[in-house]
């Protein structure tokens, strides 16, 4: 089971212009092969990263931190993966995330619901923010697309 800590100091803007900023050491979590969790899910929660190296070959963790950046492992105690354990907090506007690495290291942001010129055949598609105990979570639109680029869709 992996899943990749793709970010830190997360900020949301929901559609109702609240702010919902998670403590900056909190990671913005994925799994791209959705087999420990939802590939259209993102988490933000508490991540430990351990002194392990992560020495296997990652084709997204690599295109995501670069080829010389120095993988670790971590571990996470996982919230339920049920829907219906979770509190529904709003639609999302906006993410705001720093990510780590040496290939595309620093500040980005990605608006949710805007028409994408790429994918000019699928809806913009839509984000929602949920909560459950100390956990966020962000459910996307069937067909997201997270890559080395950043969220891509919705």
């Amino acid at each position: 089971m992996r899943l990749i800590a793709y970010a830190t100091r997360v900020l949301f803007v929901l559609h109702s212009d609240r702010e919902v900023e998670p403590p900056a050491e909190y990671a913005l979590l994925h799994d791209p092969d959705g087999e420990a969790w939802p590939k259209c899910s993102l988490l933000v929660g508490a991540f430990k990263r351990a002194r392990r190296a992560y020495d296997q070959k990652d084709v997204a963790a690599v295109d995501w931190f670069g080829k010389t950046h120095k993988l670790s492992e971590g571990d996470i105690d996982l919230p339920p993966r049920e829907l219906s354990e979770w509190k529904a907090l709003g639609d999302i506007e906006w993410i705001y995330y720093w990510r780590r690495g040496n290939k595309h290291r620093g500040d980005f942001k990605h608006k949710f619901g805007k028409w994408q010129p790429m994918v000019f055949w699928k809806s913009p598609g839509r984000a929602t923010l949920y909560e459950h105990e100390k956990w966020l979570r962000v459910e996307l639109s069937k067909g997201c697309v997270i890559d080395w680029r950043g969220i891509v869709y919705p």
